[in-house]
């Protein structure tokens, strides 16, 4: 109870020192940008903001200089607002003659499933902590059929102040440069940092591993490392992909006192690394398996010790426990026409390009089993399929393709609708004995 007093007591203190502030900074700068950028003044607008409360505030604020040219639009809203703002920004309904607003202001409750690009100018007032958020915003105005020879992304980013306790803007670029790496976005989201040879991010990334420190995200290094091995080492790259399953190699380490083995398996979409030690095996991250298997030119290979096959024989069953133990279930597929039959044949003909990386490859494989099990609705399904038709570089046609979709659909593939079936694969397994 005297926990709750004191929290109590705080809040009413931050209460009371909030209510003394009048002044809104970063609004003020808001409506000055929009008096004198020439972009902002002769466009429409679409302002995405993270809250209703916000979105209610700023529609309130815009309202007393642009009256009724400006609407809010929120979870609570309706259908037919809704209806309205299509009226307004949907090339679609353009012939309608009722086009009402000018400046859109909305969560992300729109930042999906709707088209907006009769605006080509995005304004992010506020950054959401997922930089998928961010895609799927623009995704709203990056469409084929705009009218717009280029559109504009505006991004209010934290004070510096701000950004010192919470590196919210570092964050977000990591991971849009991720995204820009692998899946080969050509649209900048925030900065014109982005924008970089995959031999300067490399340097960048490697330049700092210590998350503790402050340091960059270690998966995004081992992103970059895939994209600089593809982009400058096409020989090895293609050797990798290459690789046989069940491919075993051995080496030395000082993280292991005796002897263990690391085994990477998968069976669908469930992929798991799983060590054998002693008598027991365990399911381990991907940054402990890569932090015990990783190995320099200069290592020297093992030949894999006599308790190898012991070892993969453990991680195989627990792998099996596994499956057991998530209550896997396998789903027929069924019989698919029309266009989702169209678009399984194109992903078909995309999965036999040559300079998708592995991560790539799997998600050209996730996206196929989205359309055969007739998951993708129909309106996504026609606007993928226009995209083969002014896009020629596989890489870019499939990023496209993949903006095309929800993130909801991928969430659900790893969810309880996640399709397990096919045969248990053993991918790689590395035997590891300790420094002699």
């Amino acid at each position: 109870m005297d926990a709750l007093e004191k929290d109590l007591a705080t809040l009413e203190r931050l209460g009371d020192a909030w209510s003394e502030i009048d002044t809104d900074p970063k609004l003020d700068e808001f409506k000055r940008e929009l008096k004198k950028n020439l972009i902002l003044k002769n466009n429409k607008l679409i302002i995405f903001t993270e809250s209703k409360e916000t979105a209610a505030y700023l529609g309130e604020e815009l309202a007393t200089t642009y009256g009724d040219s400006v609407v809010v639009f929120s979870g609570s809203s309706s259908a037919a607002l809704k209806r309205e703002i299509e009226y307004s920004y949907n090339p679609k309904f353009a012939d309608k003659g009722e086009d009402k607003y000018n400046i859109l202001i909305t969560t992300d409750v729109l930042a999906e499933g709707i088209n907006l690009h009769r605006s080509g100018v995005l304004i992010n007032y506020d950054l959401p902590w997922n930089p998928t958020r961010i895609m799927q915003r623009v995704g709203r105005i990056n469409r084929v059929g705009t009218e717009y020879d280029r559109i504009y992304a505006f991004n209010f980013f934290p004070t510096a102040q701000t950004d010192r306790h919470l590196p919210l803007t570092e964050r977000i670029t990591q991971k849009l440069q991720a995204f820009h790496d692998t899946l080969g976005e050509d649209f900048k989201y925030l900065s014109e940092d982005e924008q970089v040879s995959s031999h300067k991010l490399y340097a960048d990334l490697t330049a700092s591993m210590d998350v503790e420190d402050g340091g960059v995200n270690p998966e995004l290094y081992y992103l970059a490392e895939i994209r600089r091995i593809r982009d400058f080492d096409t020989a090895l790259f293609e050797k990798i992909k290459r690789l046989p399953r069940k491919a075993r190699s051995g080496k030395h380490s000082e993280l292991i006192n005796d002897c263990a083995t690391v085994t990477f398996m998968r069976k669908g979409y469930l992929k798991m690394f799983f060590m054998a030690e002693g008598n027991a095996s365990t399911g381990i991250t991907f940054l402990d398996a890569i932090r015990l298997i990783k190995s320099e030119p200069k290592d020297k290979r093992i030949s894999v010790g006599e308790r190898f096959f012991e070892h993969l024989q453990k991680n195989k069953t627990a792998f099996d426990y596994k499956l057991i133990e998530d209550d896997v279930a396998n789903f027929e597929k069924a019989t698919v026409t029309g266009n989702d039959a169209k678009m399984i044949k194109l992903l078909k003909a995309l999965s036999k390009c040559r300079r998708f990386t592995e991560i790539q490859e799997e998600t050209l494989q996730k996206m196929l089993e989205l359309w055969q099990n007739g998951e993708i609705p129909a309106g996504i399904t026609k606007d993928a399929l226009k995209l083969s038709q002014t896009e020629a570089d596989e890489l870019l046609l499939f990023s496209k393709i993949y903006d095309c979709i929800p993130e909801r659909y991928f969430e659900g593939r790893n969810q309880t609708r996640t399709v397990f079936s096919g045969e248990k694969q053993v991918i790689l397994s590395c035997w590891i004995r300790g420094e002699e």
